[in-house]
């Protein structure tokens, strides 16, 4: 059981500490960003390098068609992102966790 615990706790550790060097690698990023644009890209680059994520995206929402468009992303070398239809509404087509359930 004591051994367990030991597991347990490296185990927690190690996430703590990768957390920790993401965050000091996204204020970095902040301080360096030249442009909005060039920012969204660096958090979902560190969030899958830093963070260990096998993807990372940030979408805008377009008020006028109701999608969520993917405006930088990381991971992702499928052209999986740009393929899904997210919506911000309860349309079926849309269905995501980013979609409002009504």
């Amino acid at each position: 059981m004591e051994n367990e615990s030991h597991v347990a706790l490296a185990r927690d550790v190690e996430r703590l500490d990768r957390l920790y060097a993401t965050l000091r690698h996204l204020n970095r990023a902040m301080i360096r960003a030249r442009s909005r644009e060039h920012f969204e890209g660096e958090v979902c680059t560190i969030l899958v390098e830093s963070g260990a994520l096998a993807c990372a995206w940030i979408g805008w929402h377009d008020p006028a068609t109701r999608r969520i468009v993917p405006v930088a992303w990381a991971g992702d070398e499928s052209g999986y992102l740009q393929a899904l239809e997210i919506t911000s509404d309860a349309r079926r087509t849309g269905a995501s966790p980013t979609a409002s359930s009504r």
